[in-house]
């Protein structure tokens, strides 16, 4: 995997088990800082607090869904022209756009709340009043992340804007990252020409490939966009440790990594042990 991916892997990991397992009290207080700590700590003193497991228990359940995701994927068929029975697959993931979209949405929003406190500093708070770091009116407010579920409550109004926002935001970064790092219907066709492969039953034509790939790619685009921006928002909504955007990074990450080490021992193996495993 690339060094920037795994320090922030490393980061948001290093946050997780922080803010889940931390046995040491916080500033101020002989309460453990760590959520499951602290949960144990409340069930000794005969009042347990079972919203301390919230946190945790989205972060376990976004993982799992991340990994579920995936492993999600649509495989196109390849024969190769020159070498009768040589087959294989292209594999387009569910999760297309990988976690680009909401990353990038996470940045945009963040950067609306910086501005806010540019102009607020200026005299001319157009996009809402911030407070101590904290948006509380105007624009900044309403795209500014949840903290918590209570919030579904007290201001359901803001949680509706901002979700909307999110995934809206979430699927139109999707659609214009697959374009722009040129894994589009248009660049991959062309890709797939130039190796001189062809789906079984069409003829390998570059034009013949885009028209099949534009059956999938556009639709898995704006659902695997959609699908993280929810994602993402309902962890932030949840506070799951290490944020929506920190966890979905985090798990891509590994499970790429995990994919990479897979591949090269794959190549390893005896033909007919690759063949069994469906590698082949």
């Amino acid at each position: 995997g690339s060094g920037i991916g795994l320090f922030i892997a490393a980061g948001v990991s290093q946050t997780i088990l922080i803010g889940s397992l931390n046995f040491l009290p916080a500033a101020g207080t002989s309460v453990p800082a760590g959520r499951i700590p602290n949960f144990i700590y409340s069930l000794m003193t005969g009042q347990p607090q079972f919203n301390l497991l919230i946190p945790v228990i989205a972060t376990i359940i976004v993982f799992l869904v991340v990994v579920y995701a995936e492993c999600m994927r649509v495989e196109i068929p390849l024969s190769y022209g020159g070498v009768k029975g040589a087959r294989s697959k292209y594999p387009l993931k569910f999760v297309y756009a990988s976690n680009m979209p909401v990353i990038l949405t996470s940045a945009l929003l963040l950067n609306v709340q910086l501005f806010a406190g540019m102009f607020q500093s200026a005299g001319f708070p157009i996009l809402g009043e911030v407070s101590q770091g904290q948006a509380i009116s105007g624009i900044a407010y309403y795209l500014t992340t949840p903290s918590s579920v209570s919030v579904l409550l007290t201001d359901p109004l803001k949680v509706l804007i901002y979700g909307i926002v999110f995934i809206g935001m979430s699927i139109l970064f999707a659609v214009l990252w697959v374009e722009i790092s040129g894994i589009g219907p248009k660049q991959v066709s062309q890709q797939l020409a130039n190796m001189g492969v062809q789906v079984p039953g069409f003829r390998s034509s570059k034009v013949q490939f885009r028209r099949i790939l534009n059956k999938y790619i556009p639709t898995i685009t704006v659902l695997g966009g959609a699908f993280v921006g929810i994602l993402a928002f309902a962890a932030d909504l949840t506070g799951a440790l290490g944020g929506g955007t920190g966890v979905l990074l985090t798990v891509g990450v590994v499970y790429r990594l995990y994919e990479e080490i897979a591949k090269e021992q794959m190549m390893d193996m005896h033909p007919m042990l690759r063949k069994f495993l469906g590698e082949e």
